[in-house]
């Protein structure tokens, strides 16, 4: 290189590089571009056409204009939030040549819908957002817009129109339950196969799918994994081991990491056996599994070794419950056997079926076939002896301390009787209303529903002394005249507080010896499969795989947990299976070969809980 091209290079270098690189340093960093529908441009008009095909044919229009800098329906004024959701609710857009009618396998063939929105922009641009899918909420949802046309799979877009609609036309569409995807919004569907492996569009924002209440439960997270293999049964834990029972093994872990203590493989398989609950059950230094290969399993907590087993012949595992040491099986008949040895101390006929285990007192129904109820019986736990016998099936009974609670299916009253059949008390409705009751701590609720169109769904809820005097008396709805439903479906106790849950997720708090309402509050979840409460704490699961924890003196949310974020709300079967236990504040969740444990406390502060406390098992 000649010395003329050397001192341009390095004039090069010395004057003009650094040039380039101060203005390279001066350009700001890329940043994820807005989405094209709403660059530049907010909406002015929302066209929504609504029609229905069931038992006839009805269409509903609503036109929402921007005037000014309100929107308006007619003459009446939108909350502007509304708007605001609905121009957010564009996210987690796929593009997709051909236009998506249904999701999943739910189809109705005598309910045709069809949703036509015409959104027009201030830019001039027009956007059509469309459905004629009878999946719930209306998903998938097509949106066509600058000649490319995509789908939604998420449930935002028709979360934010029923809000719109709910607000404007709620009562006339009969969409007043807040369930009906506004409260909170509508639940996504699993987008098909096709669309698995397809990134979303760049025209439009990705949605954020946690929530500060969510974040802080995964606080709360100790571990989780798949076994993939399906679960059986609900967990059981004792000595920081939690025991899981699949179709094929039974699994032991250490509760605080997920290792793996020991598995034992069941023996014969059989490819059909009922789903239950109580395949399970610990006391002391064993566990006892009931698995679908027909055997009883008795094993060492700590090792898996075996004690005993024996072959129940049956074709389904029994339903297993621990007392004083021995197993109660119970599935066509009941055996009571011991514990340590696996000897039978004595057993029912094929013809009994368990109904509910008090304390010492076994509740067995006898059967003639299947359906065919002959009387009911309470049988001492020990001796297997009968103790009290209601030859007449009609009612529904329940026990406490020694006494019967019994509610008569034709007469609709609740009768109190002691073991000898001597009346206590009774408490009888008009002939317009059906009774279900609850035996608590020291009362008993009963909650009586009319069947009078005028009242209907409104619940009446009493709680009574033990000795049958009533100690207070609601009535529902209870200061919102517009409350919907109200339909109490559990009757919950944790110290002087009772908790009524409500059909929807809803929970009311009352002092339990004077009926003062202290609270009320919503989960999300059209309805609770779940409630536990420990110490001040409630523990409530919803049917759409979460977990919330609220404070029990005020009805506060202090976190959620999402136990199942790929959960199919509309798969009931999936629904059913899922399960729960609690081990000094520890919860086990297991669907599906998933099991996830997680704790009352953050995770972060177990080690200084667990130090102050001396061991684990006081949490």
């Amino acid at each position: 290189m000649r010395l003329s091209e050397i001192q341009f290079m390095r004039k090069v270098f010395t004057h003009v590089i650094p040039f380039i690189l101060l203005f390279m340093y001066m350009i700001p960093e890329p940043t994820d571009s807005p989405p094209v529908a709403f660059a530049d441009s907010q909406i002015s008009l929302i066209d929504i056409s609504f029609s229905e095909e069931y038992w006839g044919h009805w269409n509903r229009e609503y036109l929402i204009e921007l005037k000014g800098d309100s929107y308006y329906y007619g003459d009446h004024k939108i909350d502007p939030s509304l708007i605001d959701q609905f121009q957010d609710s564009f996210t987690d857009l796929y593009e997709s040549e051909y236009y998506k009618i249904g999701s999943g396998e739910i189809i109705v063939l005598d309910y045709q819908p069809r949703f036509i929105v015409q959104v027009t922009l201030t830019d001039g641009q027009v956007m059509t957002v469309s459905s004629l899918s009878t999946f719930p909420c209306f998903i998938p949802w097509n949106i066509m817009y600058r000649g490319k046309s995509y789908v939604q799979y998420n449930g935002k877009i028709p979360s934010a129109i029923m809000r719109i609609l709910i607000c404007i036309d709620g009562e006339r569409l009969g969409w007043t339950d807040p369930h009906q995807g506004g409260l909170w919004g509508c639940y996504p569907a699993i987008v098909p196969e096709t669309f698995t492996h397809q990134d979303f569009s760049s025209n439009f924002p990705q949605s954020a799918n946690k929530n500060p209440l969510s974040e802080k439960g995964e606080d709360h997270l100790l571990w989780t994994l798949n076994l993939h293999e399906y679960i059986t049964a609900i967990p059981v834990c004792s000595q920081n081991q939690v025991f899981i029972v699949t179709r094929k093994k039974v699994y032991s872990f250490d509760i605080f990491t997920g290792e793996r203590v020991w598995e034992i493989p069941f023996f014969n398989l059989q490819s059909q056996f009922r789903l239950g609950k109580h395949y399970a059950a610990v006391h002391d230094d064993m566990v006892y599994v009931a698995s679908p290969d027909s055997y009883v399993y008795a094993m060492d907590i700590k090792t898996g070794e075996m004690r005993w087993m024996i072959d129940t012949g049956l074709k389904s595992p029994p339903d297993l419950f621990v007392y004083d040491g021995n197993v109660l099986m119970s599935s066509d008949g009941i055996i009571f056997i011991d514990g340590k040895t696996g000897e039978e101390i004595w057993e029912l006929p094929e013809n009994r079926n368990l109904k509910a285990l008090y304390s010492d007192i076994i509740y067995v129904s006898i059967n003639e076939g299947l359906w065919n109820p002959l009387f009911d019986e309470f049988i001492d736990i020990r001796s297997g002896k009968t103790l009290w016998r209601m030859e007449d099936t009609r009612y529904r009974i329940s026990m406490y301390d020694g006494n019967i609670y019994m509610i008569y299916r034709d007469l609709e009253y609740v009768v109190s009787m002691d073991l000898f059949s001597s009346e206590l008390w009774r408490y009888q409705c008009s002939s317009d209303c059906s009774l279900r009751h609850w035996v608590l701590e020291g009362t008993v609720c009963i909650v009586s529903d009319s069947k009078s169109p005028d009242l209907y769904p409104y619940d009446t809820v009493m709680l009574f002394n033990k000795d049958g005097s009533l100690l207070w008396k609601i009535h529902y709805p209870l200061n919102n005249p517009e409350q919907y439903p109200c339909r109490v479906t559990e009757v919950k106790e944790n110290g002087d507080i009772l908790f009524l849950v409500v059909e929807g997720g809803i929970i009311h708090a009352f002092q339990k010896e004077t009926g003062e309402f202290l609270w009320e509050n919503e989960v999300e979840g059209i309805y609770l499969c779940n409630f536990q409460a420990k110490e001040n704490m409630i523990y409530l699961v919803s049917c759409d795989g979460k977990i919330h924890c609220l404070d029990g003196e005020t009805g506060d949310i202090i976190w959620q947990f999402v136990a199942e974020s790929a959960f199919n709300i509309w798969d009931i079967s999936d629904v059913e299976v899922a399960s729960i236990s609690f081990n000094d504040g520890l919860i086990v969740v297991s669907q599906d070969g998933n099991i996830t444990v997680i704790s009352s406390y953050p995770v972060w502060t177990l080690l200084h809980v667990t130090a102050t406390r001396g061991g684990y098992t006081a949490i």
